[in-house]
């Protein structure tokens, strides 16, 4: 009878699952996605693209179909309310008190932000408190909770944490040298970012390989560009800090450079410390090398034979190249390299120029199979080396949804 009773609650369970409306909102530097689930299934998916050139795009997938929308700048601003008003012409949801969770990606330094956590007022603030520090990422995240705690009011508000696959990161790799009690006084420490990524990509080679292998490096290259040194399924490095700023020259943020130069730089220009955050996320990387932010078109005027946009490929590569070399020495060897991220996913020449010369690492690509695969899943090493080279096309909308419903 208790065994029937157990039997019972379950089924109910599942089925009370099956009719929980989750919203999830992915929104990054300079894109937006939404995913909108009905108990376990994906029923819209949505993809929203601010161009350098401030052309906006939208490509929303439904039933199975992906349709392209012309959009203009208040639609990609408010896009979580475009996507409402999608949902609710296709008669898919008509109510906004009808979600049950909102599951959102949070990109913020500090302890406080390295879990899974319910979006409170308490939350918010410890957000508003850290904005200064990354904010490519954390003021638009804060005016979206503010809405979404305005227009759903009684939905759960889940932050999924973009740096809780980094917690096993050791701690050499941590800390910064300055001094020990200032570390602690701030909580400056290296959080690392695009953890929600990196999960993906582990729970998807999990998947195709059945197990996992023991040394892998993340190249993930988009807008915010970093790598990851993965040491048996958990983070052993990452090329992202304090910030999302450090590490890889990125589309429009400057990545590593020396601190002296920033200080000699901001008084020659008489910048103020805003001045100079602006500057180093907005206006140097990929675009202040080449003058563009878009890496087809940077390609296509490297073909033509354009010094600055050959050289902003050469630094961009190189950048890739030399933490791949290093975080190998680190692990200790590799096993498996993986593409993934806009540029990582559909950009085969730029995936070639980082793989050539990398023979003496055990890498090596097959030059049609990188050509095949964009924007799929695929391995695209010639077989004559040991290191596996794969593309993997993030989910971070999947994974965060994953998350959120484990928060529960």
């Amino acid at each position: 009878m208790g065994a029937i009773i157990e039997i019972t609650k379950s089924t109910k369970q599942q089925n009370k699952n099956m009719d929980k409306k989750t919203l999830i909102i992915n929104a990054g530097s300079v894109s937006k996605r939404h995913g909108f689930y009905i108990g376990d299934e994906k029923v819209a998916y949505t993809h929203f693209e601010r161009c350098c050139d401030n052309n906006f795009s939208l490509s929303i997938t439904h039933k199975g179909s992906k349709e392209k929308i012309a959009i203009v700048e208040k639609d990609f601003l408010n896009s979580t309310e475009y996507f409402f008003n999608f949902l609710k012409e296709k008669n898919i949801l008509q109510n906004k008190k009808d979600i049950n969770t909102i599951g959102l990606r949070i990109v913020a330094p500090g302890r406080h932000f390295l879990e899974d956590k319910i979006i409170d007022d308490k939350y918010l603030k410890e957000l508003i408190n850290v904005k200064e520090s990354a904010p490519l990422h954390i003021e638009p995240v804060i005016k979206e909770i503010e809405y979404l705690m305005k227009e759903f009011g009684k939905s759960k508000l889940i932050g999924v944490s973009d740096s809780k696959f980094h917690v096993d990161m050791l701690e050499r790799f941590r800390y910064y040298s300055i001094k020990k009690s200032d570390t602690e006084k701030y909580d400056i420490r290296r959080y690392g970012y695009h953890g929600i990524s990196a999960s993906s990509i582990i729970r998807k080679i999990e998947q195709k390989e059945k197990k996992v292998p023991q040394n892998i490096i993340i190249c993930h290259l988009g807008s915010g560009s970093s790598v990851t040194a993965v040491k048996n399924g958990k983070s052993f490095n990452t090329s992202m800090g304090f910030t999302p700023l450090e590490g890889l020259t990125m589309r429009t943020r400057v990545g590593n450079i020396d601190p002296g130069a920033l200080i000699y730089f901001a008084k020659k220009e008489n910048l103020n410390f805003e001045e100079l955050e602006n500057y180093l996320n907005t206006k140097c990387g990929l675009l202040g090398l080449s003058g563009q932010g878009d890496t087809r078109k940077i390609v296509s005027l490297a073909e033509s034979g354009d010094k600055n946009a050959i050289l902003t490929l050469d630094i961009y590569s190189g950048d890739v190249k030399e933490f791949i070399g290093a975080y190998s020495a680190l692990l200790n060897g590799l096993d498996m390299l993986i593409f993934s991220g806009a540029i990582g996913e559909g950009s085969d020449i730029i995936r070639s120029k980082i793989c050539s010369e990398m023979e003496y690492l055990g890498i090596k690509i097959d030059k049609q199979k990188n050509k095949n695969t964009l924007d799929v899943d695929g391995f695209i090493e010639d077989g004559t080396l040991p290191v596996k080279v794969g593309v993997i096309t993030t989910d971070e909308v999947e994974e965060i949804f994953q998350k959120s419903i484990l928060s529960l």
